[in-house]
């Protein structure tokens, strides 16, 4: 396979986010971890604690004592229908 920015050099690794093939030049290498220059940028960009997007661990806890409905609350559907089935 050839690397996606260079079409005449054969590539040796992939990006760790998107997949896209990269060659000797092209590669990344952050803690063990390979990315392309656009997703290394991208994820420079963003902050890494930044406002809590998703569910929140309080309510999550006192919905898990309820059989399902803290597995719903989760996004776990099939999760909740199995706690559902073997405690209903």
């Amino acid at each position: 396979m050839k690397c996606a920015n260079h079409p005449n050099v054969d590539s040796v690794a992939y990006c760790g986010l998107c997949g896209r093939a990269l060659c000797t030049e092209c590669k990344r290498d952050v803690h063990g971890m390979l990315y392309c220059e656009t997703c290394l940028a991208t994820r420079l960009q963003t902050p890494m604690f930044g406002p809590q997007t998703g569910p929140n661990p309080g309510v999550a806890l006192g919905l898990g004592f309820i059989p399902g409905v803290g597995a719903i609350y989760n996004g776990q559907i099939v999760k909740a229908m199995v706690q559902v089935l073997i405690f209903g």
